[in-house]
């Protein structure tokens, strides 16, 4: 039996994001998505003013493989959850996921996030176009998507 480099989860504690923290962020973000933000290819169209509803959007979610099998997505989506909830208009958080992203769909789905819809070609990796899932995490009621 391998000995896990940590023995018990480690305790996560939440800062806001300090202006000396963005290149490092940069530099983590790159090496986890090889997506840029030019390369998305947004298929919704949401508009706040036009609604008293919000969503709340999880752009990014990734944690470096050494952090991995930790619970710290789960913990940072809870987090992402219990914001949502404190905001009296919001209706649900949602986000995308590649196609083939096995184990953030397992952990979206173990967190009670429903698949809505596989979107075509939603992301523009290199040149080639890969399919996305649309996920929801509903905060009040499930029928958001059904009136609109």
């Amino acid at each position: 039996m391998v000995a896990s480099k940590f023995s018990t989860k480690p305790k996560i504690c939440y800062r806001p994001i300090r202006p000396s923290d963005l290149e490092t962020l940069e530099h983590i973000h790159t090496k986890l998505f090889p997506i840029r933000e030019s390369e998305i290819v947004d298929l919704l169209g949401y508009d706040s003013a036009k609604s008293d509803q919000t969503l709340v959007y999880i752009l990014t979610l990734g944690v470096v493989d050494t952090y991995r099998k930790l619970g710290i997505a789960s913990s940072l989506i809870k987090e992402v959850i219990k914001y949502a909830s404190s905001i009296s208009t919001c209706r649900a958080v949602y986000l995308h996921v590649i196609s083939y992203n096995n184990p953030a769909i397992f952990l979206y789905k173990k967190m009670s996030f429903k698949c809505i819809r596989r979107l075509q070609g939603f992301y523009l990796i290199n040149g080639q176009h890969y399919d996305s899932y649309l996920f929801m995490y509903y905060v009040m009621g499930d029928d958001l998507l059904a009136h609109h």
